[in-house]
Parts: structure tokens; sequence; C-alpha cells
């Protein structure tokens, strides 16, 4: 990277970057993704409940289709907290606890295989690293891709949207695609299943609404 910021600054200002510049434009390039995630982190709560857990989803991976640098940064920090957000509430409580740690598992697992990739023996090189910044455009199509036909949040449309129908819907699409888990049910049916749940949200419903930012401050 630096040996591009190099080539960038000579071709643009037609002069050599010095060595001070060099370590204050890598330092904000490193930094920045940082800040950029920390604010969006900060809002990806408000965000997720206003448009919806899968509707944040599909925004994260389309951002990977531009060129646009600022928008993933700012995405990252939406990504760490939209996503375990949503993978809790689709899957059924019996597999919550362990569906909820794939993203952090698969988080680190990728942050490695980045680390090794860029490794000047693979695609640490100044010819070969746009490589690597090309492969989150193809996992970012995929991953949109296959979430097209992913239900949204059956939390989210029964205690936001106030849809109980499609959050019965989107329980049962779930649900299907979750064998293991049905198995897990044993003498209870799909139906009744789906019942419990719905009548778990009612139960967060009645209780979220009694409470308030206020409720923080009151002894």
């Amino acid at each position: 990277m630096q040996g591009v910021f190099s080539q960038w600054y000579k071709d643009t200002y037609n002069l050599e970057i010095s060595a001070s510049e060099m370590t204050f434009l890598w330092a904000v390039t490193v930094s920045i993704y940082i800040f950029g995630g920390m604010i969006s982190a900060a809002i990806a709560g408000a965000l997720a409940d206003k448009f919806g857990r899968a509707a944040c989803q599909l925004s994260e991976k389309l951002t990977f289709l531009f060129d646009k640098y600022m928008i993933v940064l700012y995405e990252t920090g939406l990504i760490t907290v939209a996503t375990p957000l949503y993978l809790n509430e689709i899957s059924p409580p019996q597999l919550r606890g362990k569906v909820g740690t794939v993203h952090p598992i698969m988080l680190m697992v990728a942050l490695s295989l980045s680390q090794v990739l860029g490794l000047p023996q693979i695609l640490g090189t100044n010819t070969r690293f746009y490589y690597l910044l090309a492969l989150p455009v193809v996992t970012g199509v995929l991953h949109w891709l296959m979430f097209a036909f992913c239900p949204e949040s059956p939390s989210w449309l029964y205690l936001f949207k106030k849809d109980r129908e499609a959050a019965r819907a989107a329980i049962v699409y779930c649900a299907i695609f979750l064998i293991a888990a049905l198995e897990k049910l044993r003498d209870m049916d799909v139906m009744s299943a789906v019942d419990l749940e719905l009548a778990e949200y009612h139960k967060q419903e009645i209780q979220s609404s009694s409470v308030s930012w206020v409720c923080c401050f009151v002894v």
C-alpha cells in the first residue's frame, strides 16, 4: 500500500512523498477503519430497529460492489452489530447460543486468513495486493445473492412492524430450513413451537413498552 501511496503522490503532485507525509498518510488509512467502525457501531442498533435486520445485511454487502472505501469502513460496525443480532433472532431458541457464536468465530477466521494472504509470498506485493482487495467483492456478491432468499427477523416483524402474521410466516420459514432444530422439538409440533415463540415476543413487547432511557437515571 505504501508503494501505491508513493506512486499516487508522484502522479498527482509530481513530487516525491516525504517520510513524514508517508507515515501520516499510512496512519490515517489504518486508523480510519477503526474510527469508522466505532461510529457505525454506535448507531447500528437504531438502524437495525428502523430498517430491519435483513435490510441492514443487504446494505452491508451492497457496499462492496462500489469503490467507496469510506462507505465500507462505516459499514464495518453495522456488520458487527446487525449480523449476530439477525442470526440470533432467526434461529430457534434451542440453537440461539450456538448460532450466535458463528459470526465471531468466522470473523476471526477471516481476519486470520487475510493476514496469511497478505504475506509477501502470497498476495502482499505491489503487483498482487489488488487481488487481495478484490476478494470482498466476490464474497459480497455471493452473500447478497443468497441473502435475497432469507426472511426478515421474526422478532423485528413482531416488535417493530407489529405484523404478527408476517412474524409467524418468518418463523415457519426459518424452521423448515433448520431440520436439526425441528428434531430437538421432540413431541412438540411445529405450530406449537411457533405459537410459543410468538408468545415470547408478546412478553418482550409488554416488557419493552415499560422501559425507556429514563430508567437508567432513576434510582
